[in-house]
């Protein structure tokens, strides 16, 4: 039999593709919270990251705030007051996060 277990150490690159292929497959919606990608019950055409590779809250944090400083042409995220944004740059595709795998 086979299980699905969590991706301890993911690589950012392979998350910001599955953010922009998220936010494509629900009709362009670039702009979304770290608490939607977790409710997995939320009703959407697209797949979250956090839901695919069994991320939680903490290390998903860690991973988008890495994201944002190392490929912030990409990605803005802002975890303020208990309040989450994350912002995908609406110009680019997930074709083009595939460039950076070059």
């Amino acid at each position: 039999s086979a299980t699905r277990g969590t991706w301890h150490n993911p690589d950012p690159r392979v998350i910001l593709y599955s953010l922009y292929l998220f936010a494509e497959h629900c009709d362009g919606y670039y702009q979304f919270t770290l608490s939607r990608l977790l409710d997995h019950d939320a009703e959407s055409e697209g797949m979250s990251p956090t839901e695919i590779f069994n991320i939680d809250r903490e290390t998903m944090k860690r991973i988008l705030t890495g994201l944002s400083i190392d490929y912030s042409a990409f990605i803005h995220v802002s975890f303020t007051h208990d309040l989450d944004i994350i912002d995908l740059d609406k110009t680019k595709t997930s074709k083009d996060v595939l460039s950076l795998f070059e």
